[in-house]
């Protein structure tokens, strides 16, 4: 039986106290590097220029919300999911998870311009909205049913439009600050029939 060189012992495959050591090693080394990665997480922060942008992003979504939910509910379309047709909860404080959400066909991320658009805009559930974004396409039955095949080969011909103009680079990527105010102002105004 070989010996190990450091420890003096005996060894069939490999030198018990040198793996124990080479483990702890391991452990040691992981564990800083965790300790390094959480003090960067916690002296990370962010723009004030960034938060303020997020900040009306989540307000003009909220006012957005004001505008067509009631739209819906009046229609009885919020009790349940646009995309996966399961049951919905609408009451105040429920879970976010299985509450009724405003989701939108064309994401606010690729085609702002459509965020405000009735058409555009659905009831879902959080998994179909945040957890599952592929998932939207199966929306579009519902939308024809509530607006029209025409409403909704309208919005298909604006989206594409609005696609073109950001690759050309005609209107930017992103909306906005100015319009994102513009846009909430517009909201607490808009009625939808």
């Amino acid at each position: 039986m070989p010996v190990c060189t450091k420890h003096g012992e005996f060894y069939k495959d490999y030198c018990h106290s040198c793996n124990a050591e080479n483990i702890k090693l391991a452990k040691e080394s992981y564990r800083s590097d965790k300790k390094k990665k959480n003090v960067f997480g916690r002296t990370y922060k962010v723009s004030e220029k960034s938060n303020e942008r997020e900040k009306l992003k989540r307000k003009l979504q909220a006012e957005w919300r004001k505008v067509i939910f009631p739209f819906y509910e009046k229609k009885g379309l919020t009790s349940f999911c646009w995309i996966t047709g399961k049951r919905l909860i609408n009451q105040k404080g429920a879970n976010r998870l299985y509450g009724a959400q405003v989701s939108h066909f064309y994401a606010k991320s690729e085609i702002w311009q459509l965020w405000c658009d009735p058409v555009n805009s659905g009831i879902c559930s959080y998994s179909a909205n945040v957890d599952n974004p592929s998932w939207v396409a199966s929306m579009k039955v519902m939308m024809v049913k509530v607006w029209g095949k025409e409403r909704v080969e309208d919005l298909e011909r604006r989206a594409e439009e609005f696609n073109i103009r950001i690759k050309a680079g005609l209107d930017s990527r992103y909306p906005s600050e100015e319009w994102m105010l513009y846009m909430i102002e517009e909201c607490k105004k808009m009625v939808i029939k």
